[in-house]
């Protein structure tokens, strides 16, 4: 029997988009007969997963408390404590076990580490980085932070046995700078992010408002470096020139990190020529973040302005899997190519690029609604294939 021992940063019930991730990556190993346990520091929410070969880890007590001591419980009593119940449970494992670890919440290598050099004939590390750590520019750290970080990174990244990339220039970032003589160089992969049709599944829904115009919708987080201050302010000018443009309506849906930028942002939706057109709804669940996708007519793709060339925002899947149109204010090359590559919509590189985008469509609301994004081509990622394909990967025989 295969046996894999997943480690999460994350409370496995949360809704954040690893733990969404996670929960049908278990079912499907769960379905073709592996033995898996899920570590992990709190639980989070409903996790709605059981049977005789799967287990669950957590601690409830780190969760109990917020600010510092919340950061040490996951930071340092999660990473003691996890080593410790994974030693019971690979000491349990009668074959080889899969440790699956994933950053860049680093605590989840440290335990999977610790664990391949105390059972290291026993234990095929697996790491997933789905985001670079100490090589990540976008995070306003200090070089001596940075030296600090990239140091104990390279020492880490000795132990890995396969690595998974979920974007090639991901993949190429970490060759230069943590490849040199590293066995997993010859057991890496690029394996994307991937959307679950069953959460889109639904009939065809009815707009949340009556509202014949069209309807935009953003789902995602907002923090310096990246946020909606451009479209914004360039949506507000478009209404000041053409006031009787047809009428729209943007949803923006999420969380805004930073009281400064929240601010900015509150105040700028207040302004007399965005308030009756751009409505800020907060936070969501998965659930209602989905439903928001789906009765939408344009889903907004906003990436930072500098610094994430390497990335694929996860949300781009989950529109894939909402089959909605897609305007994305971006000039990441690789966000950029996937929308074109596979007609999900329009690229707006700048703000003169979404000026023309404005004044060549929201006159014309049934030459947005006639669009149609090229969904046949989205099967590759829909996430029942990601996982026959990461399954494949982990059952590869080492180099």
């Amino acid at each position: 029997m295969n046996e894999i021992f997943i480690i999460s940063s994350w409370g496995l019930g949360e809704d954040r988009i690893l733990s969404i991730r996670l929960r049908p990556m278990i079912r499907h190993f769960l379905k073709q007969g592996w033995c898996v346990t899920c570590l992990c520091p709190r639980l989070g929410g409903n996790v709605d997963i059981d049977g005789p070969l799967f287990s669950l880890i957590y601690f409830p007590f780190i969760s109990t408390h917020r600010g510092l001591l919340s950061k040490f419980g996951r930071k340092v009593i999660f990473p003691i404590i996890g080593f410790l119940y994974g030693c019971w449970s690979i000491l349990r494992a009668k074959n080889e076990v899969r440790v699956f670890s994933t950053i860049p919440e680093i605590e989840a290598l440290v335990i999977g580490v610790l664990l391949k050099a105390v059972f290291p004939k026993k234990v095929r590390l697996v790491l997933e980085i789905r985001d670079p750590f100490s090589i990540n520019r976008i995070l306003p750290w200090g070089q001596r932070r940075r030296s600090f970080y990239w140091e104990m990174e390279r020492q880490l990244l000795k132990w890995p046995d396969q690595v998974i990339f979920l974007t090639s220039e991901i993949r190429k970032r970490y060759l230069d700078n943590f490849g040199a003589n590293q066995p997993w160089v010859k057991n890496q992969s690029v394996i994307t992010n991937g959307f679950n049709r069953l959460d889109f599944a639904e009939s065809v829904p009815q707009k949340v408002q009556q509202n014949d115009g069209i309807v935009f919708a953003y789902v995602g987080t907002f923090y310096d470096g990246r946020d909606p201050i451009d479209f914004l302010k360039t949506l507000e000018e478009y209404i000041r020139k053409y006031p009787q443009a047809p009428s729209f309506e943007v949803r923006f849906q999420g969380v805004v990190h930073g009281k400064s930028l929240e601010a900015r942002i509150l105040r700028t939706v207040a302004s007399r020529p965005l308030a009756p057109h751009v409505k800020w709804l907060g936070p969501s669940t998965h659930r209602e973040a989905v439903r928001l996708m789906k009765n939408a007519d344009v889903i907004l793709i906003i990436t930072h302005k500098k610094g994430s060339e390497y990335a694929i925002p996860g949300k781009i899947f989950e529109y894939m899997g909402a089959a909605r149109p897609v305007l994305a204010l971006t000039s990441d090359p690789l966000v950029v190519d996937l929308v074109n590559t596979h007609r999900m919509g329009w690229v707006c590189q700048n703000q003169a690029d979404l000026w023309y985008w404005f004044e060549t469509y929201l006159p014309f609301p049934d030459k947005i609604r006639a669009f149609r994004p090229d969904a046949a081509s989205f099967a590759k990622y829909e996430i029942r294939n990601i996982h026959r394909t990461l399954e494949n990967f982990l059952l590869t025989k080492l180099v």
